[in-house]
């Protein structure tokens, strides 16, 4: 393409999981899927042709088992790592309703104890009055507490700290303990 030398997608992923590791092919994995540029089984057969020859094909297989399309940026990849890492059951881009089925929210994870997981990235901000975007971000995060979930916000920051974001998690679970 445009000079440069190129492989399809899923070669790619599969490539990049025997040679780098599960996470950085993870991240392309989820983006790929989102976008619907490739599928698990594209990339499972790409991950096993290029495992032949000694190569393992199990980091093919972690990566699979890994992969979630609903994922919508590196930031919520890592973020969903994370969790699983805590032991954690994330759902993610759970969709939040009221009892008679009117919409609140759809949030980056839910945990299965009730906390809503949030990753914050800059991108959220980008080309937007940050004042009306924090103040219907508060507006949404009250709806989400009163109807009984726990909120916790992450940053790219805590992506290096699985100490503050089991805290995070710890003082959701607090804070909803307390208004029930």
């Amino acid at each position: 393409m445009g000079g440069l030398s190129s492989v399809p997608i899923p070669w790619a992923i599969g490539q990049v999981a025997l040679r780098e590791g599960v996470i950085p092919a993870l991240v392309a994995l989820d983006r790929a899927l989102h976008e619907e540029r490739t599928c698990l089984e594209d990339v499972r057969r790409a991950g096993h042709a290029f495992a032949v020859g000694g190569e393992d094909a199990r980091p093919v297989e972690r990566l699979l088992a890994l992969a979630d399309a609903r994922c919508e940026s590196v930031g919520e990849t890592l973020t969903r790592v994370m969790l699983l890492d805590l032991g954690f059951r994330p759902t993610s881009q759970f969709v939040i309703t009221r009892r008679n089925g009117r919409f609140v929210a759809r949030v980056d994870f839910l945990l299965e104890n009730g906390v809503v997981v949030e990753f914050d990235g800059a991108i959220k901000y980008a080309g937007e009055d940050k004042d009306e975007v924090l103040a219907a971000q508060d507006a949404r995060e009250k709806a989400i507490r009163e109807l009984g979930y726990g909120v916790a916000r992450l940053t790219w920051d805590d992506l290096d700290r699985p100490a503050v974001v089991l805290a995070k998690i710890r003082a959701a679970l607090m804070e909803m303990a307390a208004a029930s």
